[in-house]
């Protein structure tokens, strides 16, 4: 492996092996139910069913509400199922073994849906889920946990230890109006297109977004694809191993130009892009950075890259992290100790610790 320059030495750096438990990154500035100006309701999740009395369908149909387990196992969702209220933490922390794990089947998606009707969905905390989204084939339909900005904004989230499998569409899309969010100790895997930051309303940005200690793994591409006007987007500290997994084109992370717009600004710091022999990708495809004009603040710095990548050449100076948001970070040559056994949701299945371990071993 190859990297583009040393970290910061600056940078607040975890010790090793140490993992704090805290959120950090641009959505920490939300406490989810805490965050309610009024007292918030312990609800509790007492049925495996999709619907009806103590199911998660109906734990999310109110806001200011801490939801807990009192279960452990798979709700196969029958429709739909969206969070369209605020002040919301939804704790899969709370449920006992073997977790939980929410499937998707056929077109059904999971989202954080802003509705004109209900206004704005903001300071919502999911944490520790297993959300499969059972898909065979790539038919852009549903989701895994998208961010729906488009009716009204969506804001203030963390997505946190949660484990996204095989979505449909995307796992953790961002669309139009999104912003303070953090995505960290997430495992995304065997999705062909796993995470987009974009937009049709080019007026609608995506701004303060932190990506930390996540693994991307057995994806085709998106790891992330970031397109359109995003600012002060900061992705430190993740693992993407592989692309081009199941067919051409597969690239890593991605970074689009579309000449005339406000292209993003974001940070790429001590990631680590590993290439896996024998897929359809390349070694150079994993950072595709479309050049122009109109290229944007990319700052690249403390990447591990296969040997021949050419696209980590920053197009401007580092972006600056408020205090508050700044995330904890390691070198990336810690990450397969310090990070990947750490991924995904507190119950991993045998198949995930296999696929970690092999990660790890790899790194």
């Amino acid at each position: 492996p190859a990297t583009d320059a040393a970290p910061d030495a600056a940078a607040d750096v975890i010790p090793d092996g140490v993992v704090t438990g805290e959120y950090e990154g641009f959505g920490a500035v939300t406490g989810g139910h805490e965050s309610c100006p009024d007292t918030p309701a312990e609800v509790h999740v007492t049925s495996l069913e999709d619907d009806g009395a103590g199911t998660l369908r109906e734990a999310l149909s109110e806001g200011c509400r801490h939801v807990v387990f009192d279960v452990g196992g798979t709700i196969v969702l029958a429709s739909d199922l969206n969070i369209r209220w605020s002040y919301i933490t939804l704790d899969g922390a709370t449920a006992p073994d073997p977790g939980i794990t929410i499937e998707q089947p056929g077109d059904i998606g999971t989202t954080i849906e802003a509705r004109s009707s209900t206004g704005a969905a903001h300071d919502i905390v999911i944490n520790n889920l297993r959300m499969d989204g059972q898909a065979s084939s790539h038919v852009n339909v549903g989701d895994i946990w998208g961010l729906d900005g488009e009716s009204s904004p969506v804001y203030n989230v963390v997505i946190d230890h949660v484990t996204g499998i095989a979505s449909t569409d995307g796992v953790f899309d961002f669309w139009e109006d999104v912003k303070d969010v953090t995505i960290s100790w997430c495992l995304v895997m065997d999705t062909v297109t796993a995470l987009h930051l974009s937009s049709d309303d080019h007026s609608q940005t995506r701004e303060r977004i932190s990506f930390h200690h996540n693994v991307f793994a057995r994806n085709n591409e998106r790891q992330i694809r970031i397109r359109h006007d995003n600012r002060d987007v900061d992705f430190v500290n993740n693992v993407i191993y592989g692309w081009g997994w199941f067919e051409g084109g597969g690239y890593g992370l991605g970074i689009q130009l579309d000449p005339g717009e406000n292209n993003p600004s974001m940070n790429v710091i001590a990631n680590v892009f590993h290439f896996v022999a024998d897929l359809h990708g390349t070694e150079d495809d994993a950072v595709d950075f479309m050049r122009g004009a109109d290229e944007g603040q990319v700052f690249f710095e403390g990447n591990i890259v296969p040997v021949g990548e050419g696209d980590l050449v920053s197009s401007g100076s580092r972006i600056d992290i408020p205090g508050h948001a700044v995330v904890m970070q390691l070198p990336a040559s810690d990450l397969g100790t310090d990070v990947v056994p750490h991924a995904g949701t507190h119950f991993p299945t045998a198949d995930e610790q296999a696929l970690l371990a092999e990660i790890a071993a790899a790194l």
